[in-house]
C-alpha cells in the first residue's frame, strides 16, 4: 500500500495537535524521547498533554498554538504515514497553505461545541482547490458534550451541508475525544450509538494520490555534467521510470530514451518510482533543449500555454489588483506574469457568512477567486488533475502571496 501524506486542519484550539499526539500514543508509535517529553510536559493535574508532541517548539507550548508546519512520520501495520500539522491561526495562512500543498488526504478537526468556524470554511475551500478529495471529518471534544449524539448530529449535518455546497464529500465523519481516546484507535464505549470506523481505521482506508495517478511526471530540477555525460536531475512526482523507456519532454514535445538511472551509491538501478529523486541519462546526443522547468512524461495529457486561468487563495496583506505583476510557480517552473482579470471572488466574513462577487477589481487577504494571467513565457500544466502540474503558487520578491492555485479551463 502506498505511503499516505495527510494534512490535519481546522480552527485554532479545536484540537488538531492533541488528536495527532493521542493517535500516535494509542498506536504505540511514539519514540522513547517523545514519551519522556510527554510525561515531563504534563499539566498540573498530572494529565498527559498530547498536543506537546506536535507543538515541538517552546514558543508553541507557551502560547498554546501551532506556529509552524510540523511533519511526523510513522509506520503502522504495513503502511507509512506522514501527518502534516499546520497552523490554524488566520495570521499564519501562508504556512498552512505550504503544508497542505503536498498532502494526499486531509483530516478536518472540528470542536463539537463550536461547530464550523470561518477558518474551517476557508481551509475546506483550500482543500478543494488543491484537489484533495480524501477527507475525514473528526468532531472532537465529545467528552465536553457528554458524548451526546444530538450535538454530534448537528455538527455533522452542518459540515456535510457546507462541504456539499463546494462539491466535496467526506469519506467519514467521526465523533472523537483526543483527551480521553474515544474512537481514536479503539471503539468508544461512551458512544454506542456510533457504528462507524475509528479515526485510525478511517486514516488507513484513504487513498494516496499516487494510487490514482500513474502517468510519469518528472519535472527537471537541474542539468549537471560529469565526465562529459549530462545528468538530468529531478523528483519523480508520479509514475515509474526504467531504462529503455521513451519519454516525451514538454514543452517541446520531443522524445528521449532513458539510457540509465543514477542515484548516489546505487549503481544499476532498474526502476525508480514516485517520490524518488534521481538523475536520468538519455541516449540522445543533443540534450541542449533540456533545462530546469522542462517536464518528462509518458502521457500527452499536458498543456502548454501563456494565457492561464486558475483559482487562488490570497494570503498576502497586500491586495491583488488587475494589472499587478507576480511570479507564477508550477513545479520547477517559474515565470513572471500579469493579472488580467479577477472573478468569482469569495469573501468569508468574521461571522462565517460567505459573500460571492462575479467580478472584482482586487483580491484581499483570506479571499478566494478565479484569476486570469498573461505569463511572459509558456508554462507546462494540467487541469482538473491531482498531479504536481495542476497546482501553482504566486510570489512577489520571492515571498509567497497566493497559494492553493489550481489551473482550470
Amino acid at each position: 500500500m502506498d505511503a499516505l501524506n495527510a494534512v490535519i486542519i481546522g480552527h485554532v484550539d479545536h484540537g488538531k495537535s492533541s488528536f495527532i499526539g493521542r493517535l500516535l500514543y494509542d498506536l504505540g508509535c511514539l519514540s522513547h524521547e517523545q514519551m519522556e517529553r510527554l510525561n515531563i510536559l504534563g499539566n498540573e493535574n498530572g494529565e498527559l498533554e498530547f498536543a506537546h508532541i506536535m507543538d515541538s517548539f517552546e514558543e508553541e507550548r507557551l502560547f498554546g498554538m501551532t506556529m509552524d508546519t510540523s511533519n511526523i512520520s510513522f509506520k503502522h501495520g504495513e503502511r507509512q504515514y506522514v501527518i502534516i500539522d499546520v497552523p490554524g491561526h488566520y495570521e499564519l495562512l501562508a504556512k498552512m497553505v505550504t503544508g497542505a500543498h503536498c498532502a494526499d488526504a486531509a483530516l478536518l478537526v472540528i470542536d463539537v461545541r463550536e461547530g464550523l468556524q470561518r477558518q474551517t470554511k476557508l481551509h475546506c475551500r483550500l482543500l478543494h482547490m488543491l484537489n484533495i478529495k480524501e477527507i475525514v471529518v473528526l468532531v472532537n471534544k465529545m467528552d465536553l458534550a457528554n458524548f451526546g449524539r444530538e450535538e454530534f448530529d448537528r455538527v455533522r449535518a452542518d459540515t456535510v451541508s457546507f462541504l456539499e455546497s463546494i462539491n466535496m464529500e467526506p469519506r467519514h465523519v467521526i465523533p472523537v475525544s483526543a483527551s480521553s481516546g474515544d474512537n481514536i484507535a479503539a471503539e468508544s464505549a461512551n458512544m454506542p450509538w456510533y457504528g462507524g470506523p475509528t479515526a485510525a481505521s478511517a486514516l488507513n482506508s484513504l487513498t494516496a494520490k499516487t494510487q490514482i495517478l500513474r502517468e510519469v511526471c518528472f519535472p527537471v530540477q537541474d542539468v549537471y555534467e560529469f565526465d562529459g555525460e549530462k545528468i538530468i536531475a529531478g523528483r519523480i512526482e508520479s509514475g515509474s521510470i526504467f531504462p529503455g523507456q521513451r519519454l516525451m519532454m514538454f514543452p517541446d514535445r520531443a522524445y528521449y530514451s532513458v539510457k540509465e538511472i543514477k542515484k548516489f551509491g546505487k549503481p544499476g538501478i532498474e526502476r525508480a518510482d514516485e517520490g524518488e529523486c534521481v538523475g536520468l541519462v538519455f541516449g540522445e546526443k543533443d540534450l541542449t533543449a533540456i533545462k530546469r522547468g522542462a517536464v518528462f512524461t509518458d502521457s500527452d495529457d499536458f498543456r502548454v500555454g501563456a494565457r492561464l486561468k486558475g483559482r487562488v487563495f490570497w494570503i498576502s496583506g497586500e491586495p491583488c489588483a488587475v494589472g499587478s505583476r507576480y511570479s507564477i510557480c508550477c513545479a520547477t517552473q517559474a515565470a513572471p506574469g500579469r493579472v488580467t482579470g479577477i472573478s468569482n471572488r469569495v469573501h468569508v466574513s468574521v461571522d462565517g457568512e460567505i459573500e460571492c462577487l462575479e467580478s472584482a477589481d482586487n483580491l484581499s487577504l483570506g479571499e478566494i477567486a478565479d484569476i486570469e494571467i498573461d505569463s511572459d513565457r509558456s508554462l507546462v500544466f494540467q487541469t482538473a488533475n491531482s498531479s504536481k502540474l495542476s497546482n501553482f503558487v504566486m510570489k512577489k520578491d520571492e515571498v509567497l502571496i497566493a497559494g492553493g492555485g489550481s489551473f482550470h479551463d
